[in-house]
């Protein structure tokens, strides 16, 4: 049965097509290598990522005891209406930030791992394409009659 190719990059496709016998040529651990880095790239922004989203949970917790100590000391319902609105208008905003971080950084994250993967692709294709154009050069000096 004829093997599928997948539009997906797979390196451990990549790893398994060597023969057992063969160390893994540099044209095919480069496009690995790139992978990695590309994970480790992805791992290190969300990192980022977790670490706002955990101080905008801080500041809001913050703003929320804020908000309840001054609604303690208020004395009439449209000084604690003022309260309420103060704390609501900071947690939506919040909340807000938390929607749109993780869609702006997965954009980023993932435009920029695409970059590194088809710089790694084309790198480890650099040697085929030449084979390939080296070969078809020799087929046009001794076309076949």
């Amino acid at each position: 049965m004829p093997k599928q190719s997948s539009s997906i990059f797979d390196p451990f496709q990549l790893l398994g097509q060597n023969r057992a016998s063969e160390t893994p040529s540099k044209a095919v651990l480069q496009p690995v290598e790139k992978f990695w880095e590309g994970q480790k790239q992805i791992l290190g922004e969300y990192e980022k990522l977790t670490a706002a989203m955990l101080e905008r949970r801080r500041a809001g917790t913050e703003a929320a005891l804020d908000a309840v100590h001054k609604m303690q000391q208020c004395k009439d319902p449209a000084e604690w209406a003022s309260c309420c609105n103060e704390w609501l208008g900071g947690s939506f905003a919040r909340l807000a930030n938390d929607g749109m971080d993780p869609m702006n950084e997965s954009f980023k994250v993932w435009t920029e791992f695409s970059h590194s993967m088809n710089a790694g692709i084309s790198s480890a294709m650099a040697p085929v394409q030449a084979r390939e154009s080296e070969a078809h050069k020799g087929s046009m000096r001794h076309p076949k009659h």
